[in-house]
């Protein structure tokens, strides 16, 4: 699987993710995340949600409170969304 590359986060939890294969897509994070519980909790507020960056090493989505999210798993999901 590619990892992620690049992230523009934008209104109502939307990340806009850029993989290393070129490929594009929206992620709606509550279609993702069904549970802001624990780490996740702080990404229902929208000033700490565009705080997400891309851990270069590691090729996911991470936010400074240790959240993350798998590339693998962003993939296959907007890809599924996608093809719908």
């Amino acid at each position: 699987m590619p990892d992620i590359t690049a992230v523009t986060a934008r209104a109502d939890r939307t990340l806009d993710v850029t993989f290393s294969d070129g490929y594009q897509g929206e992620l709606q994070l509550d279609n993702f995340v069904h549970s802001y519980t624990g780490v996740f909790k702080p990404l229902l507020d929208p000033n700490y949600f565009s705080c997400v960056y891309v851990n270069s090493d590691l090729g996911t989505l991470c936010w400074p409170n240790g959240a993350d999210l798998c590339p693998s798993s962003v993939y296959e999901h907007i890809q599924s969304i996608n093809q719908q």
